[in-house]
């Protein structure tokens, strides 16, 4: 079935390790890391970066917030986070952009902290085609069990899939869920996430991460019988 995308988000979170205990002197550490990364990529002015120190370690956080929007990257004691909560699918490789430049500028300024555990989570709303009714393509994944547990007078009601895998050896875990939209009209909503539990902290481990990354991810999509149909 092909889809297309409409909009998506994505988040990903990087657990450190030893967390940062002396707090004093990070602000400046942590905007010396973005400036190092995308001053030739973006404008950056002092109003994008902001500190929240509070008095319980683990809330303390700097952020950096890209080009006014909601899109931003923190930095706390235990973890660094990028969150761009809405993505046009035109942006999907600049949101990419921006999250290696950082992440490699901050594994080069925090080379006493491991990156030991690593979590990305996105989601997108797909339309289907017009000559498609998403109810359809969703009746399919209607259990035959369901189906003969219900009267004249019953009807399943927006089934959908949920689904989990890992590698044999413990390193990572995905899950997917897909349903219908509930904000697209004739669309359906895909959610997946990726654990990374060991972390290889050789220099190629950003390459290896997105290989993984995008294999996880199609095969999501071919578990839901998804093609992605929108014009590069």
């Amino acid at each position: 079935m092909k889809v297309q995308i409409q909009h998506g988000s994505a988040a990903l979170s990087v657990v450190l390790e030893p967390y940062i205990v002396e707090w004093q002197g990070i602000p400046s550490r942590f905007f010396a890391i973005i400036h190092d990364a995308l001053a030739d990529e973006i404008r950056l002015t002092p109003s994008n970066f902001n500190s929240e120190v509070s008095n319980n370690l683990g809330e303390s956080c700097v952020r950096f917030t890209v080009l006014g929007t909601s899109n931003s990257i923190s930095l706390y004691s235990d973890r660094l986070t990028f969150d761009f909560p809405y993505i046009q699918p035109r942006d999907f490789d600049w949101c990419k952009n921006i999250v290696d430049r950082v992440f490699a500028s901050c594994r080069r300024s925090l080379s006493q902290h491991k990156f030991v555990t690593i979590e990305a989570l996105g989601s997108v709303h797909a339309s289907i085609a017009e000559n498609c009714r998403v109810s359809d393509y969703l009746d399919g994944f209607a259990l035959e069990s369901v189906r003969a547990s219900l009267d004249s007078n019953s009807q399943i009601h927006n089934p959908g899939a949920k689904f989990g895998f890992q590698d044999r050896k413990g390193v990572w875990t995905a899950r997917c869920i897909m349903k219908k939209s509930e904000t697209v009209p004739n669309a359906v909503f895909v959610h997946f996430s990726l654990t990374i539990n060991k972390i290889n902290s050789g220099d190629n481990y950003l390459q290896t991460f997105n290989k993984l990354l995008g294999d996880v991810t199609n095969r999501c999509l071919t578990g839901l019988e998804l093609e992605i149909s929108n014009e590069q």
